[in-house]
């Protein structure tokens, strides 16, 4: 039962962050997008 729980946190904490990034590149390219359609 232990080995399952510290594969599970390991899973987790390797996959996080690949989230992490994919987020912030969302966040940033909205901005971009909404400055974009702002501008012109």
């Amino acid at each position: 039962m232990r080995n399952k729980y510290v594969a599970l946190v390991l899973g987790i904490a390797l996959v996080a962050p690949g989230f992490a990034s994919d987020l912030g590149k969302e966040q940033r390219w909205r901005e971009q997008v909404a400055d974009s359609i702002m501008d012109g």
